[in-house]
């Protein structure tokens, strides 16, 4: 795939991501605590409503949308109009599987469901890109074809599973689904914009060659917080089974592991940066380096950043102040870009992704306490201690690779953060041994 192929497939992931941000993923929330506690009456109205919107509505609203591009021949940033229609209608067609079905399953435990679906579409995607993408050349035809067969599979195997939507959608919970839902769809498109926009927002603030190595940093970046994302979906069951004021124990070990795992993850990432440029990028990005370890920083805020929404959202079932902090961030966001960019590269837009996570993150926390939630910070390992446990951990690594000094100074300034996050582990594992005791 060439250059200019791939800058049209980038561009058309981001409009599909934008899409499912709209249409799939502001559900989500809503189906895991539907199904994470014993389905009552109301929670059977509104799974089906969910159901009819992924199933039916949404995919006509996108087949619309896509047949629209085709017949007026839009094109949006040099991408074909064939292509966009091909993505819209992909996107509808895996919103069921995607954006219902899996968090359905993932609520009520159906774990070999669950990995059936995930298997089968995972393997699919796989398959197709190889074939389109790779041995028939086809570029960003060939991507969106292999996304629309993917979803297609996953569709149909999702199908194949009766599931707990099996009440008549009605109006009154069409009211109570979008209540729930409206402030949280906010929620995502500023949660998109704050992972999408930097890369435009940058390109007219810095040269193209700077634009490229922020963009190399971010790719980066984004692979990192697979880690993080995957765990706290696989964590928000039980923030959904318990309250943020009498957090369960599960809980209690879920919030320490997740804020242990943001630290290891960012103490990773600077500790790869110089390999990762060295080998995996050509020498013009040599400035890399500096912009991975900004954004390492940026990394362990935003695992900082889910926890309390977490008790917001899945704990509590409050979703109008949802949006709050990812708006403050994509604020934060342009302000720092406008500020360090123009003068400072792409190790500007490192530090401004940076902030605009740590003030989302800062935010989450405020948005928690005006709700009106209460959630037992130090028993669950989240500390002003060892908060500064951690950050002690990762500065000085972070300054050594960053300033590029001797091996020496970055492997022992590493095992330091090593041993910090140690600590903080052995802590851990002290206070689960008394609450087993207890």
């Amino acid at each position: 795939m060439s250059v200019e192929e791939y800058g049209v497939v980038s561009i058309t992931v981001a409009i599909g991501t934008l899409v499912s941000a709209a249409f799939g993923a502001p559900f989500v929330p809503l189906v895991v605590r539907s199904a994470a506690v014993d389905p009552g009456r109301k929670a059977q109205k509104d799974l089906s409503t969910v159901r009819a919107w992924m199933l039916w509505i949404a995919p006509t609203l996108t087949l619309a949308i896509g047949g629209a591009v085709w017949l007026t021949q839009l094109s949006i940033a040099s991408v074909p109009p064939n292509v966009l229609t091909i993505e819209f209608i992909a996107v509808g067609v895996a919103l069921h599987a995607t954006y219902y079905v899996l968090p359905l399953f993932r609520g009520s435990e159906r774990l070999r469901a669950f990995v059936l679906i995930s298997s089968i579409s995972i393997v699919t995607l796989l398959v197709t890109k190889l074939l389109f993408v790779i041995i028939l050349r086809s570029g960003p035809t060939g991507w969106v074809i292999s996304d629309l067969i993917a979803a297609l599979i996953g569709l149909a195997a999702s199908l194949l599973f009766r599931d707990l939507g099996s009440a008549r959608p009605s109006l009154t919970g069409a009211r109570s689904v979008f209540k729930f839902t409206g402030a949280v769809v906010l929620q995502s498109l500023m949660t998109w914009s704050t992972q999408n926009f930097s890369r435009p927002l940058m390109a007219l603030l810095m040269p193209l060659s700077q634009v490229g190595v922020f963009a190399a940093s971010i790719n980066a970046l984004a692979a990192a917080t697979i880690v993080l994302f995957e765990f706290n979906k696989a964590t928000v069951v039980e923030y959904s089974r318990s309250r943020s004021d009498r957090p369960s124990l599960k809980v209690h070990k879920a919030s320490r592991v997740h804020r242990l795992l943001a630290f290891v993850a960012a103490l990773a990432m600077i500790g790869l940066a110089p390999p990762f440029v060295a080998f995996a990028l050509p020498p013009e990005y040599s400035s890399a380096t500096a912009v991975l370890v900004a954004l390492a920083f940026g990394l362990f805020a935003l695992g900082l950043y889910d926890l309390p929404l977490n008790f917001l959202v899945y704990s509590e079932g409050k979703t109008g102040l949802a949006w709050v902090p990812s708006a403050i961030g994509a604020l934060a966001l342009v302000a720092g870009a406008l500020l360090l960019a123009p003068s400072l590269g792409a190790l500007g837009g490192g530090i401004a992704v940076a902030v605009s996570y740590a003030t989302m993150a800062a935010g989450s926390w405020v948005t928690l306490l005006i709700a009106g939630a209460r959630a037992p910070w130090r028993q669950l390992g989240i500390s002003w201690r060892t908060l500064a446990a951690l950050l002690a951990g990762l500065a000085p690594a972070a300054a050594s690779v960053s300033l590029a000094l001797p091996a020496a100074y970055q492997i022992v300034s590493l095992a330091w953060g090593v041993a910090c996050g140690m600590a903080v582990g052995f802590a851990d594992r002290k206070y689960y041994k008394k609450q087993d005791m207890r």
